[in-house]
């Protein structure tokens, strides 16, 4: 609710699943409840399952993870971190093996991620 007691839909929701999150279906389930229940709004709820490919992983953060974020938020980055491989998370908070970690790696991969997220919508 917003102030003055009247009620807000958004027009748009996008669900992208991320590693160490609940499985697609459970983000699917959501999408659908959310669409059926705002059936003959504008509102609309999509699941980008095509955005993130868990199969893929190789822990995290790994090369694509690291370098996908220093593309879009350098700070976030732990460089000193970068090279150092944890074996299951513990105080380092990394598992995945981000060796070779860029910027421009990082904004090519997020140009492929999009455009699979964009022909899935």
């Amino acid at each position: 609710m917003c102030p003055r007691g009247r009620q807000i839909r958004p027009r748009g929701i996008w669900l992208f699943r991320v590693p160490l999150s609940l499985p697609a279906p459970v983000f699917q389930a959501v999408a659908d409840k959310l669409n059926q229940e705002w059936t003959g709004t504008d509102a609309w709820v999509p699941h980008v399952s095509d955005y993130y490919d868990v199969a893929a992983k190789g822990g995290h953060p790994d090369l694509r993870d690291t370098s996908e974020l220093l593309a879009v938020f350098p700070r976030g980055v732990r460089s000193g971190m970068i090279g150092k491989v944890g074996t299951n998370g513990g105080a380092t908070g990394s598992i995945g093996d981000a060796t070779g970690a860029s910027a421009n790696l990082g904004q090519k991969l997020l140009e492929l991620k999009i455009a699979a997220a964009l022909v899935q919508i």
